[in-house]
């Protein structure tokens, strides 16, 4: 079974240049977790979201890399039945002519 949070919003700081450090920039969240439907286990797409949104706030990550390694550590030690993350954040304003993204694969 897989669920899939896409567009998640987030206005956050959240980059290593000076300016991504003094103010919030939009960031955007899509992520897809594949877990083991078994006995009625599910994976709560809310809490999700809400755990995305608070890690990306509080820890106001220089890189992105770090962003998505501890997004997908915290998504799996909270829920066992997770087989594997893709995760993907994109700075849609970083850049005048292009949206930046990156993104993560891991499987358990």
């Amino acid at each position: 079974m897989k669920i899939f949070i896409e567009n998640l919003k987030i206005n956050a700081i959240l980059g290593v240049y000076p300016r991504e450090r003094l103010a919030e920039q939009p960031i955007i969240v899509n992520c897809e977790i594949e877990y083991d439907f078994n006995n009625g286990a599910y994976i709560d797409y809310e809490f999700v979201s809400k755990l995305i949104v608070k890690i990306i706030k509080q820890k106001k990550f220089r890189l992105i890399e770090d962003a998505l390694i501890t997004l997908t550590d915290s998504v799996k030690s909270s829920f066992d039945k997770v087989e594997s993350i893709n995760i993907k954040i994109t700075k849609p304003q970083i850049l005048d002519n292009c949206e930046v993204s990156v993104e993560y694969f891991k499987k358990f």
